[in-house]
């Protein structure tokens, strides 16, 4: 009974579906309707990303977290375990709160929101010994008790024997570890994670249910708390595990007589109780985990996969019923006409979200709404992915706040959803900020989200959910585009593709197939509009606003036109206009019923509509503008100030022209908080509107500015005049600047700035710096890691010298933040370097570490070398080591470097006084504690000079360096030999590379006491320490070979010379087999038998000789003598058969299958 009613349900949901296979799909476009910003938050996750725009740090495991040193439980999600899950492999586990700190500079380097979980629940782990046992459950000994103040002074070292945590020192420790929130601080803190259920996800912590009173008595402490430390950090509650949560809380219910229709109701209005009595918003966004409860309708189980009984195998998640049942259940977050198959309810649509705003909206107007938990499961399959982009568009056109998925973003259908919003086309391309309407003919086919950016440009995300491809008319309204691209994903690859463009928008229609499951990314590229740059009514005409445009204008209809206009004032009174016409080539003439006069000079004109065109018929751009009235008996006042972004300039309109003496006026003030400003210059607009101030120092956005015209008298074209006004800017500052905390020099080549806050990856080679060395600008190159600025210069810095780094402001260096950094002078850099050695007279041997400089960071290790001492370690490619020797008799010298290595050869190039003169090898020494000198020939002058060790490959330690009279460079010496697996050629392996290789004739080798030709002498690759030495004959396995040179014209790349080698045994490794080929056929003999287990063959000899057969590695199977001999194989294989006759050898190939 129960199959055939699964089977019967199964078949009527495909019939349905089938029905709308063959129909037009429509999705309409509305640019001018329902238009809301979308929130850049809801792309986020609750794992490292850098898809995600916010993160956050939550779970079940950060309940029983412990700040101070790092421990956390499990809980019942895994055995109650104590342990270092958030600091695994981490050296500085130490730290307090390092999980945090990392999270949030990792957030910070990649400009995304971050949202912390702070503890609630009581009590947090005290150590890391493992499972916690139900007769240790809080309060003992293992645990730490949870308080949110600690009524004393904070500490940035907490005591962690105390038995005591606490959340005020906590955040005032992350506050003063990252800043305040926008300058490196976190965003927001979230009371806790899933209250209602910690008395199942951490009995050993609490094993009793919440109350209602513990919920709003935390919520109201801990909130408060964060308000006081954190003022302008958002907070976030309660996180509601599911819709039972939300719909009775864990079974606590809710007051029946008070018009509830669910806790989420109760729970608003009780917060805002809260905030009318204490004055002051203590929740700022109510949070929710979504964990769809729909179900297929043929397997019975839940689309997603939470670890509980009955779980979905990944098969069963896969499923059809299952992929039909994920594709449509995002439906439940908002459709009316959509009753969802699962746990929830069957009688009628949930519309989840649309009732939490209505909550909002009748019980805490202004919350925010945010899923800090959420998945749809099947990511690794279409469905997944599917699924997810309908959510995402769904948050974004519903107005959720922020929402983080549960699930990692992988490479895969999930990823894939989230790359459709934020880099659909991996150069960074966006989902439109500002959502506007989108519909579509049927909800159970196509998904439609649409958004438009700050070009103007229209986005349109399609999601196709059946098996087959959708022809579907697109439908645009109050918007004008050309042409569009397409990107996305379908069933068959998780990537995101460019599909066929969109060439042609007539009328604003176009038609296009979606693929069959896909999800795609449309981008309609908005036609260039017209716009009215500036209007204003002259002295000529009282009754006529003059529009100028930004480009040639028309009007089609006159009429309709009028009725597109409207003119109001500050009171939102209107003004009657009785025609509308063009005034020249760019400019329109609006006539008004009545003139306007001296009093109408805060006046809007707007336009709305598609009766004004460019020349190209293109309607011209929907705005608003003001209205100058330049009438003479019109006051001269200023009409909006406001603070550039960049802060260094403060702009004022005027309502009229003004006088270019304006410039020139001596009393206007700037004053910052209070404070008079100083300015560098003061500018007329090109239109003559409006001031530039530019002050001396930039503005930030925490600044109150306001401009003062006292003494000074403005003037306008016509005379009229502005003596005093005061008024405050709209400050669209940057943030907070950036400092230089300490610059120090770090070695002879190398400056370490460290600056207060991350900044803005851009090329610095320009950015404004300047470096002095005693007052002299040196060359140098910059860069920039975490906070940190690095300056190269091109030349060693000394003890000796003085130096300071100076910074002009270019509008260039900024923060994540949006701050700058100001221009500075003459900041002196800490000189630790140590004082300069005198010059070293030579012959000499000078130790390693009394370099004169250096640019690199080695270390100084006690030395195992005869003399021991100290030798430098952990030498990196790069690296340069600078000494300063005096020469008092021009000659060649021999430059000598003591080194040990273990696994992998060095080289180094030489320099004198900054020209290259010399390559030094530096083979393996076998150890660490195995030393061995390297010599070339170096040619100097008399008198003073710098040597420089230059390492091209690093992989040594070197202890010192030695200048000898005489010529005396390393010879090379043969390491070990052998012949080739093939028998062709030696591989002969030496302690030194080649500059110039041996003739072929100036080697000798011998085979079983015959000399072979050398053809040719190769390196192995591209190893000069290898050769190949080609020979005109096959060496055999086991033949005796040897090598014999004398005096060769090979020499080192120091010109050193190779060692002589008189018969030189080589090892052997030939596998060829001794044999000459005949073929008896051409194609070898094969037998097959499958009836038999062993096949008799007879021998196709012609003459009594000797045979022998071995298997293909030379093992003997049989040999013998005769003609035409009878042999019985008894395996299967390849085999040769060798025959001998007249001393000559033959072979044949034999397939036995």
């Amino acid at each position: 009974m129960n199959v055939f009613s699964r089977v019967s349900l199964f078949v009527s949901i495909v019939c349905c579906s089938s029905l709308s296979v063959w129909a037009q799909q429509t999705v309409s476009v509305n640019v001018k309707a329902d238009v809301k910003p979308i929130s850049p938050l809801i792309y986020g996750a609750n794992n490292p990303t850098s898809l995600a725009t916010a993160v956050r740090w939550g779970g079940n495991r950060t309940s029983a977290y412990n700040w101070e040193n790092n421990y956390s439980n499990a809980g019942a999600d895994y055995n109650h375990i104590s342990d270092r899950y958030f600091t695994i492999g981490a050296s500085n586990s130490s730290t307090p709160a390092l999980p945090i700190l990392n999270m949030v500079n990792t957030a910070n380097s990649r400009k995304q929101y971050t949202l912390v979980t702070l503890q609630a629940a009581g009590y947090v782990a005290r150590d890391d010994n493992g499972e916690v046992l139900s007769s240790e459950k809080a309060p003992s000994n293992r645990w730490d008790s949870v308080a949110f103040r600690k009524n004393a002074e904070y500490s940035l070292s907490p005591n962690l024997t105390d038995g005591y945590v606490y959340i005020d020192e906590m955040i005032h420790y992350l506050n003063t570890n990252l800043g305040s929130k926008g300058n490196g601080g976190i965003d927001a803190f979230a009371i806790d994670n899933e209250p209602a259920l910690w008395g199942t996800t951490h009995p050993r912590i609490r094993p009793i249910a919440i109350s209602h009173n513990e919920v709003f008595y935390k919520t109201t402490e801990l909130g408060k708390v964060i308000k006081e430390l954190s003022p302008s950090a958002e907070v976030y509650g309660p996180m509601f595990y599911g819709w039972w949560d939300a719909k009775n809380f864990a079974g606590l219910g809710y007051p029946l007589n008070k018009g509830y229709a669910w806790y989420v109701d109760f729970y608003l209005d009780s917060l805002r109780k809260v905030e009318t009595a204490l004055n002051k918003r203590i929740l700022d966004v109510v949070a929710f985990h979504w964990y769809p409860e729909a179900k297929g309708n043929v397997t019975l189980k839940r689309i997603v996969d939470l670890g509980q009984n009955n779980a979905p195998t990944e098969e069963e998640l896969v499923a059809p019923d299952m992929v039909q049942a994920r594709l449509q259940a995002p439906r439940s977050l908002w459709d009316e006409s959509y009753i969802e198959y699962g746990n929830i309810t069957t009688s009628e649509s949930l519309q989840y979200i649309k009732r939490i705003q209505n909550s909002i909206n009748q019980y805490y107007p202004g919350t925010k709404l945010a899923f800090t938990e959420f998945k749809y499961d099947a990511e690794f399959h279409f469905s997944g992915g599917l699924a997810l982009a309908d959510v995402l568009g769904i948050f974004g056109r519903e107005g959720v706040y922020m929402a983080s998925k549960w699930d990692p973003i992988n490479d895969d259908f999930g990823g894939a959803a989230y790359k459709l919003y934020v880099n659909y086309n991996n150069q960074g391309g966006t989902f439109g900020n500002t959502s506007v309407q989108a519909s579509t003919n049927d909800n159970a086919v196509l998904s439609t989200f649409a958004s438009t950016d700050e070009q103007g440009n229209l986005h349109i995300i399609v999601i196709n959910k059946t098996d087959s491809q959708k022809s579907t008319d697109f439908d645009v309204s109050h918007g004008y585009y050309s042409q569009g691209e397409v990107y996305g994903f379908d069933q068959s690859d998780k990537a995101i593709k460019q599909f066929a463009s969109i060439s042609s928008i007539t009328n604003n229609e176009f038609s296009y197939t979606v693929p069959a499951y896909s999800a795609l990314h449309m981008v309609l590229f908005a036609k260039p509009q017209v716009t009215i740059v500036q209007a204003k009514v002259t002295e000529a005409n009282a009754s006529e606003i003059i529009l100028e445009c930004s480009n040639s204008i028309q009007i089609a209809n006159a009429i309709n036109a009028i009725s597109e206009f409207s003119v109001v004032n500050h009171e939102q009174s209107s003004f009657a206009i009785t025609s509308v016409e063009v005034h020249s080539v760019n400019s329109i003439k609006l006539t008004l019923d009545n003139p306007l006069n001296a009093t109408d000079s805060i006046l809007t004109v707007s336009y709305s509509g598609i009766s004004v065109t460019d020349n190209e018929l293109l309607p011209i751009a929907e705005m608003s503008v003001l209205v100058h009235n330049e009438l003479l008996l019109a006051p001269l006042f200023v009409r909006s100030a406001e603070v550039l972004p960049d802060g260094k300039c403060v702009a004022l309109m005027f309502s009229k022209q003004l006088d270019s003496q304006a410039e020139q006026s001596s009393g206007l003030s700037l004053f910052v908080d209070g404070v008079s400003a100083q300015t560098d210059s003061v500018q007329l607009y090109s239109n003559g509107y409006g001031l530039y101030i530019y002050p001396t120092q930039r503005i930030i956005q925490n600044n109150i500015v306001t401009i003062e015209n006292t003494t000074g008298v403005l003037q306008a074209l016509d005379s009229k005049v502005a003596s005093y006004f005061n008024i405050q800017a709209v400050n669209n500052g940057p943030n907070l600047s950036v400092v230089v905390d300490s610059a120090v020099i770090e070695n002879n080549f190398r400056i370490k700035v460290y600056v207060d806050k991350l900044l803005e990856p851009i090329d610095l080679s320009n950015a404004g710096f300047v470096l002095y060395e005693d007052g002299v600008p040196v060359e140098f190159s910059i860069s920039y890691n975490n906070k940190i600025l690095t300056i190269v210069t091109a030349n060693p810095m000394f003890n000796e010298y003085a130096y300071t780094l100076s910074y002009s402001d270019k509008g260039v260096l900024q923060t994540l933040y949006g701050g700058y950094m100001d221009s500075f002078n003459g900041y002196v850099l800490t000189n630790n370097l140590p004082s300069t050695p005198d010059y070293i007279a030579i012959p000499s041997k000078i130790e390693a570490e009394n370099y004169a400089y250096h640019s690199s960071s080695t270390v100084f290790e006690d030395c195992t070398d005869v003399g021991g001492g100290k030798h430098l370690g952990f030498v990196s490619n790069g690296n340069i080591f600078g000494y300063h020797i005096s020469v008092a008799q021009a000659a060649n010298y021999t430059l000598t470097l003591r080194h040990a290595s273990q696994s992998q050869k060095g080289a180094v190039s030489i320099w004198v006084d900054g020209q290259k003169i010399a390559y030094l090898f530096m083979p393996l020494t076998a150890s660490w504690n195995t030393w061995k000198n390297s010599s070339v020939v170096i040619p100097l002058e008399t008198g003073n000079h710098t040597i420089e060790i230059k390492v091209i490959t690093a992989g040594f330690n070197l202890n010192y360096l030695s200048i000898d009279e005489g010529e005396n460079p390393s010879i090379g010496t043969l390491q070990t030999a052998q012949v080739h697996t093939d028998g062709t050629k030696l591989m002969l392996v030496y302690d030194r590379q080649f500059a110039i290789m041996p003739d072929n004739q100036e080697l000798t080798v011998l085979v079983d006491s015959k000399q072979v030709q050398v053809t040719d002498i190769t390196y192995v690759g591209t190893d000069s320490t290898r050769l190949f030495v080609l020979l005109d004959t096959v060496v055999y396995k086991d033949a005796v070979v040897s090598l014999t040179y004398g005096q060769t014209s090979a020499r080192t790349t120091e010109n050193g010379l190779f060692e002589s080698e008189t018969s030189k045994s080589i090892v052997n490794k030939s596998t060829v087999i001794p044999s000459y080929f005949e073929a008896i056929s051409n194609k070898g003999i094969f037998m097959s038998n499958p009836l038999q287990t062993n096949i008799v063959y007879t021998l196709p000899i012609s003459e009594s000789s000797l045979y022998s057969i071995y298997t293909m590695s030379a093992t003997p199977v049989m040999t013998g003598t005769g003609m035409q001999p009878e042999v019985i194989f008894d395996q299967a294989g390849v085999f040769i058969l060798e025959v001998i006759t007249d001393g000559q050898k033959y072979m044949q190939i034999v397939v036995v299958k």
